[in-house]
């Protein structure tokens, strides 16, 4: 292995972000087109039914996120040590793992699944398939968690964009696969066909990836570590699953009080304001996992000056274009809902927005500095900011909810969210020596404001629109003014200087020649 040049790993953080960034929005948009038609099959209320099984069945799931995320950091510290049989030993600790956890959660759900579908507040004609649906669901789920060894594998290897590419291949066979029941009338059930081939192509296609890239087979008998070995493992595990609890809290919880204090209508308006919303931190993906993986690695071989300058790129790359996906939802959210659903719901509105706020923050704030400490495996930072978090979201959810009905928890989660961002920010500059680059950062938030504004002003003079083709071209026109005028305003309030952008195109070009004319080997 030769030695790892800054550079180079810039270059394949990069490469990596890109493909990860074009998979992922694929996939998303393949999930967006799924949700009109099961809209038009079941009915706005049969969509927040199916939104909440999907948010019990996420919460069930959270597992997989902390082995995977444990073992990303783990195999790449032994990458960046040229230790091959660790990572493939770590692979089959992730598979034992897992193996437990199945066998822990699937019976438990099996139990409950009436007070479970009950929480849900699925729709009454759909009630008594959905008490088979949902613990299926997680059974295939908590199966398919093994392939989250041979993620991190990828991962480790620097091929985060290849693992990306794989699962959302996976999201678009799913999503597939479901339209494909509800147009041919299976309903709920669409949604378990759909899931059974999401994950059966998800394990395949990673094992068959790592096999090519690792360059052997690998393993597949479940290992268990020894105490001193599981110790560390456990440590950096706990801090992830606090975490997990916290995007629960902000997104599967609010769906479940939805339609609890509201009810399957409140669900679904949130659902379509959350992939909306969602499509900011699309961005923040492009990014947080190739990074982590990238820091680990020279953090391994002590390269600090490397991971400053990663650093300091991310957080000016970042804030951009984040405010380029924020300007444009904001500005044509409603085009936005016309041609996505075919009509305006107009409830969806002071969702988006509270949840553009809470994303935005967390985002530009908390983007980069977050895929820092996992990979330096400074993990208590992220724990407080977590902390802060999950604290003061629940503190929130149970003062607002009450005075404020749904809208309620779901400001609880945007606020809890911005509230602990800052606080993050605060001590990972006062506990990592980095480059002070965050007010910048921070400088493009009201700069996104202003541009939203502005664009909101100019589209309320348009007609508005009532036919998918005529809010695709509505979103064309406000999307590229609301970009420009953001553009305009950067670089007019000096948030980022004409040079930054000069600099940023520079990188893009350098990295697209070494892409064609040199193939870097770590």
């Amino acid at each position: 292995m030769h030695r790892m040049d800054v550079t180079a790993v810039r270059n394949r953080l990069f490469q990596n972000s890109l493909l990860l960034g074009v998979s992922r929005l694929l996939s998303t948009c393949t999930s967006l087109i799924s949700v009109p038609i099961i809209v038009a099959k079941l009915g706005l209320a049969g969509y927040g039914g199916w939104e909440a099984l999907m948010a019990v069945a996420a919460i069930s799931m959270g597992f997989q996120t902390v082995i995977g995320g444990t073992l990303v950091w783990k195999m790449s510290a032994a990458y960046g040590n040229d230790n091959r049989a660790e990572i493939e030993r770590l692979a089959r600790i992730g598979i034992g793992v897992t193996l437990i956890l199945f066998l822990l959660i699937c019976p438990t759900v099996w139990v409950m699944r009436f007070h479970l579908v009950a929480l849900s507040n699925v729709p009454a004609p759909y009630g008594a398939v959905a008490l088979w649906v949902l613990p299926w669901l997680v059974t295939q789920m908590a199966l398919g968690g093994a392939g989250e060894a041979f993620g991190a594998m990828l991962i480790s290897h620097q091929r985060a964009g290849v693992m990306t590419l794989i699962q959302s291949g996976a999201v678009i066979a799913n999503n597939a696969f479901v339209i494909f029941g509800l147009i041919h009338g299976w309903q709920l059930w669409s949604l378990l066909l759909g899931n059974t081939v999401g994950v059966a192509s998800t394990i395949a296609g990673l094992y068959i990836a790592v096999t090519k890239i690792c360059g052997s087979k690998i393993s597949v008998t479940p290992l268990l570590p020894n105490w001193v070995e599981a110790k560390p493992l456990l440590r950096y595990a706990g801090f992830l699953a606090l975490g997990w609890i916290s995007i629960v809290l902000r997104d599967q919880t609010d769906k479940l009080v939805l339609a609890n204090v509201g009810n399957s209508l409140w669900t679904a308006w949130f659902g379509m304001a959350s992939r909306l919303a969602n499509l900011v931190l699309v961005v923040c993906g492009f990014f947080y996992v190739p990074l982590v993986s990238a820091v680990a690695a020279l953090n391994a071989r002590g390269d600090w000056a490397g991971v400053r300058r990663l650093y300091e790129n991310v957080m000016i790359t970042l804030p951009l274009l984040t405010g380029v996906f924020v300007v444009l939802i904001a500005s044509a959210y409603d085009r936005l809902l016309v041609m996505w659903i075919g009509r305006s719901v107009p409830q969806v509105a002071p969702l988006l927005f509270i949840l553009l706020a809470g994303n935005i923050t967390a985002v530009v704030l908390t983007g980069a500095g977050s895929s820092l400490c996992l990979g330096i495996g400074r993990v208590e930072i992220q724990t407080t900011y977590i902390i802060v978090c999950v604290v003061s979201n629940i503190a929130l959810k149970l003062v607002l909810t009450w005075f404020l009905g749904p809208i309620g928890s779901v400001l609880s989660s945007a606020a809890s969210w911005a509230l602990g961002s800052t606080v993050f920010i605060i001590l990972l500059h006062r506990a990592v020596a980095l480059p002070h680059t965050t007010l910048r950062a921070a400088a493009t938030i009201p700069v996104m404001a202003a541009a939203v504004v502005i664009a909101r002003m100019t589209a309320g003079a348009l007609p508005q629109s009532t036919t998918r083709w005529h809010a695709a071209l509505s979103i064309s026109g406000i999307g590229l003014f609301a970009i420009a005028v953001y553009t305009v305003l950067l670089i007019a309030t000096g948030a980022v200087p004409l040079s930054t952008f000069r600099r940023i195109g520079s990188v893009c070009r350098d990295t697209m020649l070494a892409r064609r004319g040199v193939r870097y080997e770590f």
